[in-house]
Parts: structure tokens; sequence; C-alpha cells
């Protein structure tokens, strides 16, 4: 039985100038279901569809313009239509949809939707190489599907062998890329990729990280060097290509939106969030953090060319409640991925570049640009290696990634809100340590998180019994809540498209506060530009929760008393001058770290900088130091990971700001 009709040439191409003629193919991208009348034509040459597409624009376009130049030249009308055609997108459509994991081999033509993972650089292929022979004659060869070089025979005029005049040949370009499913159809999450080749238009229009529909025809092709293996790797070849809708969000209906303004309006709308958001954590203690998390899902707006993701830093005890909560983030969002510091490395966070198994490098997209206006939620962050942590610095602040190396100059966005956790240098948190040693982390990486979280696990009999409780009765009954995840991601998805400007009241507040509280001593965790970027920030996602059109001073109040929450978290009482001294209790039994930034206060100057000699000398009268090891302190502080103090021209010395 024949699975389908055979076309001749002629009959194929007559078929799709019908089809095309009753389209507008005046539009530079034309768009052809398969699935109908043309679905025989499709079968019956599948490889080779989109070129006899090419053609029959060639034939209407080429008609056109006769009518408008009846004097023109057929050979000068010809090759003036085909460079207009070869800038046509011809996208092919079919509901025929398959998941990447079920692709197969004795299918020639499958679709999927991937992500592209990685772009290799562009390269020139023969599309319809000219053959000659030494006397003149000249035959042009169609490339096959499989865009291998056709085999050409000898003249059939002069015997002679023939070989190709690439200067007159059709050329066109060929790029080699790297598609992987996406993440929400892996098994166990557990993505797999696939080689495949795109040429032509396609060619410019495809960009590391897009997720984009492709029609592949697979190759089997012998490994290099094993001619003979019956072993075979998989490339795939792409017939035709078109963006994926990448915002396939949970929306409310617009019924539910007024449910959810309504309850907007109440005073307990956001407690009420707060315990439908992980309800299986409890404690006074984790509000503040649960309230921050929410806010930075939602975001604020864009403003110049700062940016608008909220990051979040969770330190603290281990068995505290950190990585349940970013598991809880990465269940009310839509776009997603959850790793662990322990396993990921600059390349794999950012972009690097990657050996293919032909020797060919190519650029592959990292964990923040494939979460581009999504979530990256990272858990230990604090195994991950110095150099592996320095390549995020750009990512959270500028909001992009760049690689320069091998050839390859590339930068890709990477607007994507960075939710870490990390467990404290030993293991548990240090009360004699201070706040930045028990981090573990560069002081300028720690200045990009808006909110840093410190999470405790002290015994404490009340708490631990009311958490004791609350645990276990999960095991005898269903706990419910006031709204479900999948409200919450409704909910959230459409706070982000909310727009709300702020207010003069609301940038007054602003003001006010980072004035009043920018001089106050908060130790390690300092008050600076940055912050205020933050706060506007937090106010702006605090007003988009709440349905409104303007950030007022409730907004402002409520992000300020987040951001103390915060502070407060580390022992920092900015209400009462913020001495971070409060963290480790009695001022009078200070620590090495504490002694230290004291006489660096008691030492500065009105451009906040310091005389090295001085420091040494008033440090080595402290019962901590001696000259020698006060000098050798100082110099610590002078670089490395946790460097924080800077030199600057005249040789005196300063706290870095981040």
């Amino acid at each position: 039985m024949v699975d389908h009709l055979a076309y001749t040439h002629e009959a194929q191409l007559e078929a799709i100038i019908d089809y095309l003629s009753e389209l507008n193919y005046h539009e530079t991208t034309i768009r052809v279901n398969i699935d109908n009348e043309l679905k025989p034509i499709f079968e019956s040459d599948k490889e080779n569809f989109p070129l006899i597409v090419r053609e029959a624009l060639h034939y209407l376009i080429s008609e056109s313009y006769k009518a408008t130049n009846p004097d023109a030249i057929k050979e000068e009308i010809s090759t003036k239509v085909w460079d207009i055609v070869y800038d046509y997108h011809i996208i092919l459509e079919t509901q025929n949809i398959r998941k990447m994991q079920d692709v197969r081999l004795s299918s020639s033509v499958q679709t999927f939707d991937v992500v592209i993972l990685g772009v290799g650089a562009r390269e020139g292929y023969n599309r319809k190489p000219l053959f000659v022979c030494p006397k003149g004659c000249a035959i042009f060869k169609e490339s096959g599907g499989d865009r291998e070089l056709p085999k050409v025979d000898d003249c059939p005029n002069h015997n002679l062998p023939m070989s190709i005049d690439s200067n007159r040949s059709y050329n066109d370009f060929i790029q080699k890329i790297v598609i992987q499913e996406q993440l929400t159809e892996a098994k166990n999450v557990s993505p797999i990729d696939y080689d495949a080749r795109i040429v032509g238009d396609m060619v410019g229009d495809v960009f590391t990280g897009q997720k984009k529909r492709i029609m592949v025809a697979p190759r089997l092709l012998s490994k290099t060097g094993k001619s003979h293996s019956m072993e075979q790797k998989l490339l795939f070849d792409v017939i035709s290509i078109a963006d994926l809708n990448d915002d396939k969000r949970l929306y409310p209906s617009n019924k539910e939106v007024e449910e959810y303004r309504k309850a907007a309006e109440s005073p307990d709308f956001f407690d009420k969030l707060i315990g439908s958001f992980a309800p299986h954590l409890i404690g006074g203690e984790l509000d503040a953090v649960k309230k921050g998390l929410i806010l930075a899902l939602i975001g604020g707006s864009k403003i110049d060319e700062k940016r608008t993701d909220i990051n979040v830093g969770l330190f603290g005890d281990p068995a505290a409640g950190k990585s349940s909560l970013l598991k809880e983030c990465q269940m009310i969002t839509h776009k997603s991925i959850y790793t662990s510091g322990r396993g990921s490395s600059a390349a794999g966070l950012t972009i690097g570049m990657v050996k293919r198994a032909d020797g060919t490098m190519i650029a592959q997209a990292g964990i923040l640009p494939l979460c581009d206006q999504g979530v990256a939620l990272i858990d230990e962050f604090d195994k991950m290696d110095e150099f592996d942590r320095a390549g995020m610095h750009e990512a959270m602040e500028q909001q992009s990634v760049s690689i320069a190396k091998a050839g390859i100059n590339l930068t890709l966005p990477a607007r994507t809100t960075v939710i870490v956790a990390a467990n404290p240098k030993y293991g548990r948190w240090d009360e004699a340590l201070s706040i930045m040693e028990n981090i573990n982390l560069p002081p300028a990486l720690v200045s990009r998180f808006d909110l840093r979280f410190r999470i405790l696990d002290k015994p404490d009999d009340l708490a631990d019994a009311r958490k004791a409780a609350h645990i276990l009765s999960k095991f005898r009954e269903e706990k419910s809540t006031v709204f479900t995840r999948l409200q919450l991601l409704a909910l959230i998805n459409h706070a982000k498209t909310l727009k709300p400007q702020i207010s003069v009241e609301a940038s007054t507040m602003l003001q006010k506060f980072y004035v009043m509280f920018r001089k106050k001593d908060t130790g390690d965790i300092r008050i600076d530009p940055r912050t205020l970027d933050s706060l506007t920030r937090l106010s702006t996602a605090h007003a988009k929760l709440h349905f409104k059109d303007y950030v007022d001073t409730i907004d402002v109040n409520a992000a300020i008393e987040l951001y103390k929450a915060s502070l407060a978290s580390f022992g920092i009482d900015l209400e009462n001058q913020g001495e971070q001294t409060i963290l480790f209790g009695n001022k009078h039994d200070l620590n090495k770290h504490e002694t230290f930034w004291e006489v660096f206060a008691k030492c500065m100057d009105e451009n906040q900088t310091v005389s090295k000699p001085d420091v040494l000398e008033m440090l080595g009268e402290t019962r901590h130091f001696t000259r020698e090891s006060a000098r050798k302190f100082f110099d610590d502080m002078c670089r490395g990971v946790n460097q924080q103090l800077i030199e600057d021209v005249k040789g005196r010395f300063r706290r870095i700001d981040g």
C-alpha cells in the first residue's frame, strides 16, 4: 500500500501556486498550512517542500513584475525575483506537534517545541551548485534534502569530468545550532538536546535562549573516523522554524481580577497571601521572608535602564526551610529553573563555550539567560566556587551575560530574578563572627541582593511545639489555604503586567528615608544608592499586588518596613542607631572584626577615608591586636574574596560600597 500519492514537480508547483495566490504573498513572512489541501503535496516531497514554495513565489512575483515591466528581459527578471524570494521567511504550520523525546527515525519530518541552547558560527554551502566541464558545458544541480553536495557524472556532451563553479553557483548560509526540549516536557526534569542545521533566511533569525517551533528531518550520519561503524550520530535538518509564544502564562479571568482587586482592599490581604505561600512553613520570623519572596516574583516597573527584578538572598542554618521556600517559588512561577550551587559552574549559570563532537566550538546559554524574564533559584549558593560566582555580577545588575572567547563575542539578555539560599561558612551561624564572615560572599555580590534575610534554627520551647504540631497535623488532615498555588500563580502573573507610576509623595518619602538612614552604622550591610533602587522596586511591587495605578506612601512604608525586617533578621536595628554590635551582645565584648571597624570609624576623616598608620597604631592598643597582627588583618581586608577596603590615589583607604 502506498503511503502517499506521487506528484510530478509541475503538479506540485501548480498546487502551491494556487494556494499562495489566495494569500497576501507580498508579506515577507509566508505561513503555509500543511494539514489541509497541501498535505498530499507536502507528503510527496517533504524535505524539498520549502524550496518548491519559493519556486512558486518566484513564479507569482515574476508574473506580477512582467505585468508592470513588459520590456524587461526574462533573465533579468528571474535574477531580480530570486533575490526577492530568498528574503522571504517561509513557515510551515501543522497541528501535529511531537515531544522531542518521542522522535522517530522512521519518519522523515517531525515538529517539536524547543529551546535554542547554542548557536554556532555562520558558514556557507552550495544550495544550487553549477557544474561545468572544460569545454564550457554547464549544469545546475539542486542539493538534496540532506543538504549534501549532489553527485554529477561526466559531461554528457564531451565525456569529461565536471567541477563546481562557485562564483556562479547559488550559495547560502548554513549554521549549526543546539536544540533542547522544553523543561516542562522533559522526563525527570532532564531535558535532552540534539544538534541541528539551519539554512537561508533562518540563519539570521535564531539566537541562544529563544523558544522556537521547528520542523525537522532527522539524519543519521556516520561518526567521524568511523565510516564503517554501525553506530551513527543523529542530526536534524531544520525545514521550517517559527517563534514560539513564550508567554503561555496562567492569567485570571476578568471576574477573578475583580475578586482579587476587592480582596486587596482588605487590610489582611497580604497576610492571607503569606498563609497560602509555603503553608507547611510557619513561624513569625518567616512572614517577612515570604513577603519579600512574593514581591520579588512580581518585580518592579521599568525606570530608565535600571533593572526591575528583585533579587533575594536567604542565609542561615540548615533545616530552616530555605530550600523549601525556593521550591515554593518555583511552583508559582511560569518560568523558572531550580539548581544547586554545588553542581553549577560559571558557564552553566551564564554562558559558555562547548566543544561539540565534531570538534567545533559553540556558545551555549546557561540558566540565567534561559530564565530571561523568569526566575533563577539557586540553592547551596555558598557551595559554588569563587570564580563561578564572579560570573553573576553582570547578570544580577546589568541583566545580561557576555562572553568573548574562541572568536565569539556574544551578549545575551538575562532579565532574571535571582533568589538564592546559602548556609553559613561553618555550617551554622556563628554569633562570634561578623555578618560577612558568616555569609562568606564578596561584598560586591551581596550588595546586588535587594533583600537579605538571616534564618536561624534556635531552640525555643513554645515555637518548637507549635511547629511540631503543625507538621504532625499534615499527616492527619489536609490543610486548606485561602489561595491555591494556581490562584497565586495567576495573581502574580497579572500583577506583573501592571505599571503603576510613583507619586510625588511616595518619592519624597523614599528620599527622606534614604537621607535619614544613609549615615547609620549598619556594619557589613550598608545603606547605599542601590538600597534606594531596591526600595523603589519593592514599593512598586507592593503597589502592583494591590492593583494600584500609583505607588503611594502606604506602599513605600510597607517596603521600608520589609527592608528594616530584613536588617533586623541580622540583629541590625535602624531605629536604635543600627549598631551591628547588637548582633553580638555586649558592646564592650567585641570580637576582632568588630574592633577593627570601631577603630576604623574613629579614624575616618570627612571623606570617610583613613590613614593606615593611624588605624594600625590604635588597633595595636586593643586587646585583640598587636602591631604586627593589626598590619596583617588590615592587609587581608584589602584583598581576596572578602575585600572590604580600597586605596585611593592619596594612599588613604575607604570601605568598598560594592
